[in-house]
């Protein structure tokens, strides 16, 4: 505890004292006065030991403390709050500077005078007979009696920015020099005083507290508030401290406007601080700007429509050839405007003071601001600062050249987005009256980005009429036209806008080595191509394309975009029949939704829910494939939309079959409603499939008539011919020839397999036929599909039914399906015929695991499997031999098969098959 004899309050002269002759007239007065004392604190203050106990370790470690800050940051009330428990042992004696103290004889009377109040003995400074003239000299006998002194004496002193008189900082310097181990200087200023500061940071002679340390913290800023009575949510809280940074005198200002408002909602946040504010513009006009000079405050009105402010576009804003200077002096006083730490020579101005100088600039001065924001774009443009030059141009009215901007920095994708930035926000309200081809192409894009077609359309015709030979509005009409076609589900469309998209870019180098496409316009490009190949069933173009879809969304972080076309591809391999393939990428898609945490209904694009789906369905999960179906694809590209609808009304009634409800099947869409061959094609095989199952194979063969002349066709119609016993006429593709073709899908090759053995039964050959089993088999069992083996007529399904190496073969295709994908988000499908065993919405992993594979009890494990078992259960999976397994190991066979009997064991299985599922449902692999 201090000594309670280190009062500081005033007090009267000792007898016997020396008393300075000459004595400032304002004396008599201010003495009165409370310039001894620190002021009264708030009734409740905020007791912010962090800070006290900051400058009590300045106090002791360092001569000077300069606690410098913009008015209103709480400097007096922290040294106020601070001298009620200083955390030293010294005398600390408080002076509030005046106007009256400002020059050397009046500020050195009242130092000696509050020194003398506080008790502090100065006998060789009290016997001087005058206040001399050299002050030099004063100073120094000042120095020799605080020398004298047992213990140091702290000196605050508030208000220094008051001081008007240069030589005072001096002689504060030599009263440092001569006597720093027995005086601890704590001065409190609105600006950085003239002193040395470098050479005292260097010699280690100051401590400093500026805003940063000042400002509140969040928890602070909450205690102030409830001291007001003011309760807020975490949220408000934030956006309020947000809004002041912490500033206490915005804090106590958001408190008085919260009083004023008393019956408004608190959380509603209309009285939170901004220009419009009285008692917020009135503190800050009458403390920092109404004291600057006219062209100082000038200055900060011209340059307030940016931040941060730097040098060079200050010039060219306010036309003063010494911007650098002026912005040092600024900093220097602390104008609520503080040096940018990541730009050199750059400065930030406080927010809520740059609105107010944007507000009056506005109020006093309208017609600058059209000019000021036009020579702001301009700077910025040069200097490739785009948004920043869009903004202003913007704000000037300057539409031709933010067209322009946009056009040849490539942002027109941007425009196409639903959601862009600010800058381009202000794009977006370009008015209709702009002219010019480059403002019509961008019209044209902001109004596809928020939806409006009819609205682009006009604009892209506008825009065709009046574009030229530029290289660069070539690229912008073509990326807008692409984006436009693929809106109207203009598959023809977009791929030749595609293809110029493409060719306008080579010619943007003018014949040179063009530079390469940005990712996101390739992403855009990429993603529409695919989209394109899907929707004409192309599919393995499809996938491909897609692929570098995704590289490219990567490249350039468009994580919607990424998940988008992963999906797409997913669904790409599974209509492909490449299952094993189409899993992983569904299971990779949705580990990045959960990692980008989407928790909104279908939990991701619609393509991935219908390929999950598919997947199911076609390795013979039912149950688990209508439960994966999407409840809606609204939210789809156009171009897709078609392709999803009709593969899940395919998903939807491959399921009820085999679910054996086939009362239940939706509806089919009628081939001439489907506007691509392939889609019909499936869909005519469901219908062939129905009516087969319903034993009426005349009306199915009248149905495959109707399919195209391809091979899925083909394939149809022989079935529905050796259906209605007219095995003489069946013609269908010779399945040797179809499984070489790498485009065509798994299904079609084993099913081709299938409708080979059918043929082979009917002509009386079974040994043909049990060789086409088994091709179908070894081609299926890669991929885990199931679904053409199930809905395989009665005479081919008895030759694996049979024993001998076919039903050997085919074991697997008894056994459970496999698990579902891992993912909650997925919806239940909607619509009629929903068969009501279908849970409402997706069922949890571990459910959504045991429905697909059939278990209705949780898999029992005895002991975790090592790593090198993981690896051997994943070759296994993966169909290897196990002289495979071994050779991939680089182990012997014996270790092998060791392994496996260990994983049997441990997974409480009898068969490596068993093993393997029991692991997906256990997700080891």
């Amino acid at each position: 505890m201090p000594d309670p004899s280190n009062t500081t309050l005033a007090r009267p002269r000792p007898p016997g004292a020396g008393v300075p002759v000459r004595v400032p007239a304002a004396a008599d007065f201010l003495m009165l006065t409370t310039m001894y004392s620190p002021p009264r604190l708030p009734r409740r203050p905020v007791l912010r030991e962090r800070l006290t106990a900051q400058l009590t370790e300045a106090v002791r470690e360092s001569p000077l403390t300069l606690v410098s800050a913009p008015a209103g940051s709480g400097k007096t009330t922290l040294a106020a709050s601070w001298l009620d428990h200083p955390g030293v042992p010294w005398r600390v004696v408080w002076l509030t500077l005046s106007e009256a103290t400002g020059s050397p004889e009046e500020f050195w009377f009242f130092v000696i005078e509050a020194l003398s109040r506080a008790g502090v003995d100065l006998p060789h400074t009290a016997s001087l007979p005058g206040l001399p003239q050299d002050y030099d000299a004063l100073v120094t006998q000042l120095a020799t009696d605080l020398l004298n002194r047992a213990e140091p004496v702290v000196l605050v002193l508030d208000e220094v920015e008051r001081l008007s008189d240069a030589r005072v900082p001096h002689q504060l310097d030599l009263l440092l020099r001569l006597a720093s181990v027995r005086i601890r200087l704590v001065l409190l200023s609105r600006v950085d005083p003239l002193l040395p500061m470098q050479r005292y940071r260097l010699t280690g002679m100051m401590s400093q507290i500026r805003m940063a340390d000042l400002a509140f913290t969040r928890e602070e800023a909450r205690e102030l508030l409830s001291g007001s009575g003011i309760d807020l949510t975490e949220p408000m809280v934030m956006a309020l401290h947000d809004r002041t940074r912490g500033w206490a005198a915005g804090l106590q200002l958001a408190a008085l406007a919260r009083e004023h408002r008393p019956d408004s909602d608190p959380e509603a946040g209309d009285w939170l601080l901004g220009a419009q504010d009285a008692n917020l513009a009135e503190y800050l006009t009458g403390e920092i700007l109404a004291g600057q000079p006219p062209h100082l405050r000038d200055f900060l009105l011209r340059t307030s429509i940016i931040d941060p402010v730097c040098a060079e576009l200050a010039e060219v804003l306010t036309g003063d050839v010494g911007a650098a200077m002026s912005l040092m002096t600024l900093s220097h006083q602390n104008i609520l405007v503080e040096a940018a730490g990541d730009l050199a020579g750059c400065y930030h101005a406080h927010p809520l003071f740059r609105e107010l100088l944007r507000a009056q600039l506005a109020y006093e001065s309208p017609e600058l601001l059209p000019g000021l924001h036009e020579r702001a774009g301009r700077w910025f443009a040069d200097a490739g600062i785009v948004d920043q030059a869009l903004a202003h141009l913007a704000a000037a009215g300057c539409w031709e050249e933010v067209a322009h901007l946009v056009v040849r920095k490539g942002l027109v994708g941007d425009l196409l987005r639903p959601s862009v930035g600010w800058p381009l926000q202000r794009v977006a309200g370009m008015p209709a009256g702009a002219p010019g081809a480059e403002v019509a192409v961008v019209r044209a894009a902001a109004a596809l980005g928020r939806g409006d077609l009819p609205a682009c359309d006009d604009a892209l015709g506008a825009a065709t009429e009046q574009a030229g030979e530029d290289s660069h509005l070539a690229v912008a009409l073509a990326t807008t036209r692409l984006a436009a076609a693929a809106s109207h589900a203009d598959a023809e469309g977009a791929s030749a806008w595609a293809d110029r998209l493409e060719q306008a870019w080579a010619a943007v180098a003018d014949g040179e080595e063009p530079a390469p496409m940005p990712a996101d316009l390739r992403a855009r490009l990429l993603s529409i191509r695919g989209l394109t190949q899907l929707h004409s069933g192309d599919l393995t173009a499809a996938t491909a394309t897609l692929g570098r879809a995704v590289g490219a969304c990567v490249e350039g972080g468009l994580g919607a975009d990424h998940v988008a076309n992963l999906g797409r591809r997913a669904l790409a391999e599974a209509v492909l029949g490449h299952l094993k393939h189409a899993r992983e990428l569904v299971d990779t898609t949705d580990r990045l939704l959960e990692e980008q945490s989407v928790t909104e209904e279908g939990g991701g694009p619609a393509a991935l829910s219908v390929a999950a789906a598919w997947v199911q369905v076609e390795a013979g999960a039912a149950e688990a494939a209508l439960s994966l179906l999407p409840a809606s694809t609204d939210r789809a590209e156009p171009l897709e939309r078609v392709v999803l609808h009709v593969l899940g009304v395919v998903v939807r009634s491959r399921a009820l079959r085999a679910l054996r409800r086939p009362e239940a099947v939706p509806d089919l869409p009628d081939l001439e409603d489907v506007p691509t061959g392939w889609l019909g094609d499936l869909l005519a095989q469901e219908r062939v499939g129905a009516l087969l199952a319903a034993a009426d194979p005349v009306a199915a063969q009248r149905e495959a008539a109707r399919a195209s002349a391809g091979v899925r066709g083909g394939m149809l119609r022989a079935r529905a011919a050796l259906a209605v016993g007219d095995g003489s006429s069946v013609t269908g593709p010779d399945p040797a020839t179809v499984e070489q073709a790498d485009e065509l899908a798994v299904d079609l090759q084993v099913e081709a397999w299938l409708v080979q053995a059918q043929a082979s039964v009917a002509a009386g050959s079974r040994d043909q036929a049990v060789a086409a089993v088994r091709r179908a088999v070894r081609r299926a069992r890669s991929e885990g599909l199931r679904r053409p083996f199930r809905e395989a007529p009665p005479e081919v399904r008895r030759l694996w039914a049979a024993q001998g190496t076919v039903a050997d073969a085919a074991r697997w295709l008894a056994e459970g399906a496999v698990p579902a994908r891992p993912s909650a988000n997925r919806p239940a499908a909607a619509g009629p015929g929903t068969p009501r065993s279908v849970p409402a919405r997706a069922p949890v992993p571990a459910q959504r695991r045991r429905l697909a594979s059939g278990a209705s009890e949780e898999p029992i494990i005895v002991e975790p499997l090592s790593a090198r078992e993981t690896e051997v259960l994943r070759h296994l999976a993966d169909l290897l031999t196990t002289e495979e397994v071994a050779e991939a190991m680089f182990v012997s066979v014996n270790t092998v098969k060791s392994h496996i009997r260990s994983i049997l064991r441990k997974l409480s299985v009898a068969r490596r098959n068993e093993a393997i599922r029991r692991a997906r449902e256990l997700n080891v692999i």
